[in-house]
C-alpha cells in the first residue's frame, strides 16, 4: 500500500465479514485500544494480528458511522478524556504516551481492523496542559450494512464535527419536527382574531377565513365587547348559534362566564364553543371571597354586601354557602356574607379559641378587661393646699407626727377618655366579593 498510515482489516475481521453477509448477521464493534508502537516507533500493520503490539488504553467506541461521500467506508471514533491519566500505570501516567497504533475489536474480543496512525502525544497532567483527544479510523468494507455499533450512552461524546454535521442534517429537513404543525398547516387552520357583535348575551362574529360549517376542533381568538355571567351563546358567519360554555374547577362544562373586553381562546367541540383560556375566576369555587382593588365586581362574582340574591339564578353559590348568612326571603332568595367594613376572623371549628361561636355570625367589637395604675398623691407642709373630692368618693387623712403636716388622699381616680370609637388596627379598605 502506498499510503504512510492505513487501517486494514485483520484475518479475523474477513472472515468473519464473509460469515457476516453469507448469514445476514451484523458484526457488533464494541470497542477500541490505542498503543506506542513497536519499541515507540511505526510499524506495518499485519493482517495476522491478535492484539497491538503495545497496547496502552482501551475503551467502548464512542461512535460509529458510515461515510457520507463513500457508503463501503465506516468510521470509528474513540474518545480520550482529560482523566485518562489517573488511570494509567507508571511510566504512562508520569510521562504520557504516544499513539502511534490502533486497534478496533467486535464484541467477542477480537481484533476486527488495525491502523498504523500519525504520532499524537498525550500529556502528563504534570506537564501543565491536557487535552481530549479523539481517535479515528477508517474501515473499508464491502457492505456497511453488515456492522453495526454496540455503544454505551453513557460514555459517549459528540465532538464538535459530529454535531455541527448532525445540526447541518437537521436544518436540511423539510419537517424536521413531525409532531409539531407544518407552516403550511398552521396557514390552513390560521384565522384572525374575531370581535363580537350582536345584543349579549347572543354574541355574534364573522371567522376570516370564512368557514362554512362547524367542525369539531375548530379553534378561534375572540374578542367579547360585553360581559355575561348567565348562559350565552355565539353565531359564526351565520351557521346558527351554539352555547358557550367554560370547565369548571370540577371538569363540569357549565355556563361561561365572559368580562368585558376579554380575549380568549375558544374551541368548538361539536355541541358547544368552549371557552379555554383566559377564564374568569376559573380556579375559583362558588363561596370564595376575593378582595378587590376596585369599586366593581369582576365577572363571576358578587359583592359580599349582604344582598339578597336568586337561588336558581346563584345556584351553585347557594349549594355551596346556603343560607349560613341569612335566608334571603326564605324561599326563592338567600343571603350573601355582608364584609363592608369588617375584619375576617377564622372560624373557630372546635378549636376552643372563639369557642360557642356560629359559623357565619357577626361579633362586635371589645377590649379584653384590664386596669390602669394611679400613683398615690400626697402633699408635704406647702403654704397653701386646697383639696378638691370632686368626684366624692375619696378619702382624705392629716398626718401631723412631725414638724410638717402630710395630707394624703387615697381612693378611686379617674383618667380623660381619649381615642376613638371603636378598637382597630391599621387597615386598608378594599372590596370584598364573593364567587358565585
Amino acid at each position: 500500500m502506498s499510503e504512510i498510515f492505513f487501517t486494514i482489516i485483520t484475518q479475523s475481521g474477513k472472515k468473519k465479514i464473509a460469515k457476516s453477509l453469507a448469514e445476514a448477521r451484523p458484526i457488533v464493534l464494541s470497542r477500541m485500544a490505542v498503543g506506542s508502537g513497536v519499541n515507540n516507533d511505526y510499524y506495518p500493520p499485519e493482517e495476522t494480528q491478535q492484539n497491538l503490539k503495545a497496547p496502552i488504553w482501551s475503551a467502548d467506541i464512542n461512535r460509529l458511522v458510515v461515510d457520507v461521500a463513500n457508503p463501503n467506508w465506516v468510521v470509528a471514533e474513540l474518545s480520550i478524556p482529560d482523566s485518562v491519566m489517573s488511570q494509567l500505570p507508571e511510566p504512562y501516567k508520569s510521562n504520557g504516551f504516544y499513539i502511534r497504533e490502533v486497534g478496533v475489536f467486535d464484541k467477542d474480543g477480537d481484533l476486527f481492523a488495525i491502523g498504523k496512525f500519525p504520532e499524537s502525544f498525550k500529556p502528563p497532567i504534570s506537564n501543565g496542559t491536557n487535552k481530549q483527544i479523539y481517535v479515528r479510523m477508517m474501515l473499508e468494507v464491502t457492505n456497511a450494512s453488515s456492522v453495526i455499533l454496540q455503544i454505551d450512552p453513557n460514555t459517549a461524546v459528540a465532538n464538535k464535527q459530529y454535531v455541527d454535521q448532525q445540526v447541518m442534517n437537521h436544518t436540511k429537513q423539510v419537517d424536521p419536527h413531525p409532531q409539531y404543525a407544518t407552516i403550511t398547516a398552521i396557514q390552513r387552520q390560521a384565522y384572525t382574531a374575531l370581535s363580537t357583535g350582536g345584543t349579549a348575551p347572543a354574541f355574534t362574529a364573522t371567522a376570516s377565513p370564512a368557514i362554512t360549517a362547524y367542525v369539531a376542533g375548530q379553534r378561534f381568538r375572540v374578542g367579547f365587547h360585553a360581559g355575561v355571567s348567565g348562559a350565552s351563546t355565539i353565531n359564526l358567519n351565520s351557521l346558527g348559534a351554539k352555547p358557550l360554555k367554560q370547565y369548571d374547577y370540577t371538569g363540569t362544562k357549565v355556563n361561561a362566564v365572559i368580562a368585558t373586553g376579554q380575549l380568549g381562546d375558544v374551541e368548538y367541540d361539536g355541541a358547544d364553543f368552549v371557552i379555554l383560556d383566559p377564564l374568569p375566576g376559573f380556579s375559583a369555587p362558588p363561596g370564595e371571597v376575593q378582595f378587590f382593588a376596585m369599586r366593581t365586581a369582576p365577572a363571576g362574582y358578587l359583592k359580599a354586601n349582604g344582598a339578597a340574591v336568586s337561588r336558581t339564578t346563584y345556584a351553585a353559590l347557594f349549594t355551596a354557602i346556603g343560607t349560613a348568612f341569612g335566608a334571603g326571603d326564605g324561599s326563592t332568595t338567600f343571603n350573601l356574607p355582608d364584609l363592608r367594613g369588617e375584619f375576617l376572623r377564622g372560624f373557630d371549628d372546635g378549636r376552643g379559641i372563639d369557642s360557642g361561636r356560629t359559623f357565619g355570625t357577626l361579633q362586635a367589637q371589645s377590649v379584653q378587661t384590664h386596669q390602669h395604675g394611679i400613683a398615690t398623691i400626697e402633699v408635704f407642709n406647702t403654704a397653701a393646699f386646697i383639696i378638691n373630692d370632686s368626684s366624692g368618693d375619696g378619702v382624705v387623712s392629716a398626718d401631723n407626727s412631725g414638724a410638717s403636716i402630710c395630707i394624703t388622699r387615697s381612693g378611686r381616680y379617674f383618667t380623660d377618655n381619649a381615642g376613638s370609637t371603636e378598637t382597630r388596627p391599621r387597615n386598608v379598605a378594599l372590596l370584598a366579593c364573593i364567587k358565585f
